[in-house]
């Protein structure tokens, strides 16, 4: 039993770097702990009374190996931004970076420009798991930063202010190359329609680039595609990955062929679109123009009796043959108004006719010939020829008569008839030739 008051104090021998309290018995340390310093303190209490009378008690004290800064953040590029962010990618909700950090620790995120060095700061943040946070940038910070190498830094600050700062960098790329022309190089399309000629003759589409100043031009490596479709070219046709060749030009030709898909017969239009390696993508003009590969059925006959006998006479050329060609009204190969109609007499051309709306209601044209019209008597072949707006050419049948009443003269072949006595040269009343009607 203690007599009196006690005293506490440390043994000889004990750790430096520790303090008692002589009357609580509290050993405290006198600095921070550090595990990678120290790993561990040993010490003996000493507690003494009034009359002199002591014990003590040997302690041994570890040190917790803790880590003196929180993980360095993990910062992750978002989808297709390695490559340079379009406003796009740099704005989309997944993010144009995402940070991962340990939990519990306070995030701040920037991005700088380092050629312009503006900065964004992204809203300071807690985390809760280490499950990555998506930072998107807004149409306001895309506009303060700029195009360029931005640089990304995240710092983690954990509950004892210790911080770690993980860095990461994309190129900002918001402007795609300055609009190009789209030019059909050999006018096919001037009159806005697209024949089955047109296609099998080749078709070549360019586009013509700018590189004035303040344009963008395009790099090596961009693609152009030619896209055509009823509306706004949906559909792609042929890509091209320019090389410098194509660059020195400031221009590529895409050469369409009849194997190339054209789709069904309307109303098309074709553009080409420029995408840079950011991926931003920009549209020449448009093509628009109708798409016709079909032409309309003919079919030739006379409007009346005179033909009936596969003749014609000088009197009923002189009252007029009307000839008639009707048309196909519907379906694919509807003949159309100023679609036009020959009327050929072997390869001549005798009239044509351009056809309106009042010839579509009725389905056919007629054509009035003379004798004047047919030329000399003899064998006749009339057929009809359209030549649609779109160029495609389509015929009738023939129909074929006999003008005018032809006669045969006898053709006389001469022959001596030899008779009896002498022959002399020449002829004779004595050997008279004969003839033979052939």
């Amino acid at each position: 039993v203690a007599v009196g008051a006690t005293v506490y104090t440390l043994a000889l021998g004990s750790d430096a770097g520790l303090s008692i309290n002589s009357s609580s018995g509290a050993v405290t340390l006198t600095g921070s702990p550090d595990f990678e310093s120290k790993a561990s303190y040993s010490f003996t209490v000493v507690v003494t009374d009034a009359a002199g009378n002591f014990s003590s008690q040997a302690v041994s004290l570890d040190i917790n190996n803790l880590k003196d800064t929180p993980d360095v953040p993990l910062i992750a590029l978002g989808s297709g931004v390695a490559n340079g962010a379009t406003a796009a990618e740099a704005t989309n909700a997944g993010g144009v970076v995402s940070v991962s950090a340990e939990a519990g620790v306070t995030m701040n995120v920037t991005f700088t420009n380092l050629l312009t060095n503006t900065s964004v700061d992204y809203q300071q943040f807690t985390t809760a798991s280490t499950t990555p946070q998506a930072i998107a940038l807004t149409a306001t910070d895309i506009k303060t930063l700029g195009d360029g190498n931005i640089e990304v830094t995240a710092k983690a600050t954990d509950v004892q202010g210790h911080t770690s700062t993980g860095i990461e960098h994309f190129t900002l790329d918001t402007v795609g190359v300055s609009v190009p022309s789209l030019v059909e190089m050999a006018g096919l399309l001037s009159d806005k329609w697209l024949g089955t000629n047109d296609i099998a003759n080749g078709l070549t589409m360019q586009v013509r680039f700018v590189n004035g100043a303040g344009d963008v031009a395009p790099q090596v490596g961009d693609s152009v595609t030619l896209r055509y479709g009823p509306s706004n070219g949906t559909l792609p046709i042929q890509t091209e990955l320019l090389d410098s060749t194509d660059i020195a030009n400031g221009f590529v030709n895409f050469a369409l062929l009849p194997t190339d898909a054209f789709g069904r017969d309307g109303a098309k239009q074709m553009i080409a679109t420029v995408t840079d390696a950011a991926g931003n993508i920009t549209n020449s003009n448009t093509k628009a123009f109708t798409l016709d590969t079909y032409v309309p059925t003919l079919k030739i006959t006379e409007n009346g009796t005179s033909l009936s006998d596969g003749m014609l006479s000088d009197t009923e050329a002189n009252s007029g043959l009307k000839v008639q060609v009707a048309f196909t009204k519907t379906g694919s190969s509807t003949a159309k108004v100023n679609d036009k109609i020959n009327l050929q007499l072997g390869e001549a051309t005798l009239k044509s006719d351009v056809l309106d709306s009042a010839d579509l209601t009725k389905g056919y044209v007629e054509f009035n010939l003379t004798a004047a019209d047919l030329g000399l008597h003899g064998v006749k072949s009339l057929a009809a020829v359209v030549v649609d707006l779109a160029g495609n050419i389509g015929s009738s049948s023939q129909l074929n008569f006999t003008f005018g009443s032809v006669t045969f003269e006898p053709l006389l072949q001469a022959s001596p008839l030899f008779m009896s006595g002498p022959i002399t040269d020449g002829l004779d009343q004595t050997h008279p030739l004969v003839y033979t009607v052939l």
